[in-house]
């Protein structure tokens, strides 16, 4: 076991558990819009998963149809915001972003090649508009900061409003600890605020990223 163990190790870069989770692709475009750089945003239309928030493009990995994580991040692009993939240029791979939630999203950032927004055929579907902001407002606005409480639950509510217990920790023999609620950690969750409204969560967790390394 220990050699094969060995041979199979990348060095860095894997995540552990990843195959049992949502893993998704996110692309950062940038543009060039009046002499400065933008990033933009799409709007989620109002009927999808997370709809009303505010996004950059990307989806789930597909492995049938994507070769690789960057090629999703092409795709879900094209796809959501009705441009041409000879209009995106990925220039590198941010990371990987771990969510608290349960999901694994690799993050690309580039360029799309246009020189306005117009142009766009967006999606109806998944979109219900798209916008720019210049990235420097996100250094120069900073940001804020809350925390929300995130807590492991062993059992689940039913539809009837009573509890269906989904890990047995007093069965297994588990410390009494582990028979009800755990955890409670906080977890940092951050704002910025934009004349198209607030953008928050992963979104705004790879902003905060970006800026720091703009800054550092």
């Amino acid at each position: 076991m220990y050699e094969k163990v060995i041979r199979g190790l990348t060095g860095s870069g894997r995540i552990i558990g990843r195959n049992r989770s949502l893993s998704s692709v996110v692309f950062v475009p940038f543009m060039w819009i009046n002499n400065e750089w933008h990033l933009v945003f799409q709007l989620r239309a109002a009927g999808i998963r997370q709809g009303g928030e505010v996004s950059f493009p990307g989806g789930r990995h597909d492995p049938a149809s994507d070769k690789s994580f960057e090629q999703t991040a092409v795709r879900e692009t094209v796809e959501e915001m009705g441009i041409s993939p000879d209009d995106i240029c990925i220039d590198g791979y941010l990371g990987a972003l771990v969510a608290p939630m349960g999901a694994v999203i690799d993050v690309y950032v580039g360029r799309i090649i246009l020189d306005s927004i117009d142009s766009f055929k967006i999606s109806k579907d998944e979109v219900e508009k798209v916008f720019t902001v210049p990235a420097m407002d996100f250094i120069v606005k900073g940001f804020e900061k809350y925390n929300i409480h995130i807590q492991v639950n062993p059992y689940r509510k039913t539809e009837s409003g009573g509890r269906e217990m989904i890990f047995p920790a007093k069965e297994l023999g588990l410390p009494e600890r582990y028979h009800g609620s755990w955890g409670g950690m906080l977890h940092e969750v951050y704002i910025y605020r934009t004349e198209h409204g607030v953008i928050w969560g992963l979104t705004a967790e790879i902003i905060r990223e970006m800026v720091d390394l703009a800054v550092e």
